[in-house]
């Protein structure tokens, strides 16, 4: 029976894939690799101290082999004026393709744009940026995963209870639209109160901070929404730390292993799949372009609520 479910997942994942990418756009031609001989495809990642990111890496490194070109990446460690003068370096390095994971929605714009000036073809990979020109955007439709967590608590909370929200990083475009489809949810709700709300950027350690803050301040709170699931984590210590475990309603994003064992133990509620394989769709959209074919130029990988009732048939997609 779980093959079966299992196998039933993956044919989804493709199949939503592919409904959900939009009209192909063509490059002028093939673009021959610069250096004659091989294609250098340059990374602007947020952070590899993420295993979110550090499990997009993985994907795209074994891809990159797989396609025989070569892939510098750049880790900003979560730094918007690092990751400005990043790109800025792979512009020096003369890449054929930039992939840009954008620390922020706005401040990244401009690192946008000097890639466009360089000619350098753009693709930009998980965290949506507000404005420049690039050929594809590979992600995860963030807003659903909102609205995922919002229906979830709602109906938990059976209409009426406090909230406390733990944000992802200030600017970021996850963390904007995280939230946007939570409260479009919860905001319909007379009786639910967002009691408490603060970035926890989205680390662990800051996820626990923030939550023994809003503990300490004695507000009184039913359920916890956490942008990630590392501050999830962080969230879950605190919780435990005043025997709180079970008595409010503890939900994530990302699906990591550890977030998905707790749902099992029963010290966190409900994660949502966010596949780290943008990344990977993100190349093989920019391969496509070097090469004159077809580029789909939004792709959305799906999401799901991951609960204890449905959790075994997710268990092989965790990381």
């Amino acid at each position: 029976m779980f093959k079966r479910v299992a196998k039933l997942i993956a044919v989804l994942v493709v199949l939503s894939t592919l409904m959900m990418m939009v009209a192909p756009a063509f490059a002028a031609g093939p673009i021959p690799p610069k250096d004659g001989k091989q294609y250098l495809i340059g990374m602007a990642i947020v952070g590899l101290q993420h295993p979110f990111f550090t499990e997009m890496k993985k994907h795209m490194e074994a891809e990159a082999q797989r396609q025989n070109v070569k892939l510098v990446v750049m880790d900003a460690t979560s730094d918007v004026g690092k990751q400005m003068s990043q790109i800025e370096d792979l512009i020096q390095q003369n890449v054929d393709l930039m992939i840009v994971v954008p620390i922020d929605a706005s401040a990244l714009v401009a690192g946008i744009e000097k890639a466009n000036a360089a000619n350098i073809p753009v693709v930009v990979v998980d965290r949506r940026v507000a404005g420049g020109k690039y050929i594809c955007f590979s992600s995860t439709d963030n807003v659903q995963v909102g609205r995922n967590a919002g229906n979830y608590v709602a109906t938990r909370l059976g209409g009426k209870g406090n909230v406390v929200e733990i944000e992802g990083q200030h600017g970021a475009g996850p963390t904007l639209d995280r939230g946007a489809g939570f409260h479009e949810v919860i905001d319909q709700y007379k009786d639910i109160k967002v009691v408490f709300k603060q970035p926890g950027e989205f680390n662990r350690a800051k996820g626990m901070e923030v939550m023994e803050n809003v503990i300490q301040s004695g507000k009184k709170f039913d359920a916890v929404f956490c942008h990630n699931d590392e501050m999830a984590g962080g969230a879950r210590e605190a919780l435990k730390a005043h025997d709180l475990t079970g008595k409010v309603i503890l939900v994530g994003v990302d699906a990591q292993a550890d977030a998905m064992q707790a749902i099992i133990d029963g010290t966190q509620d409900a994660t949502n799949m966010y596949p780290p394989q943008s990344g990977k769709e993100g190349l093989i959209q920019g391969m496509h372009y070097l090469k004159g074919e077809p580029v789909q130029e939004t792709i959305w990988l799906p999401s799901a609520l991951i609960t204890k009732g449905n959790i075994d048939a997710f268990m092989k997609i965790t990381y």
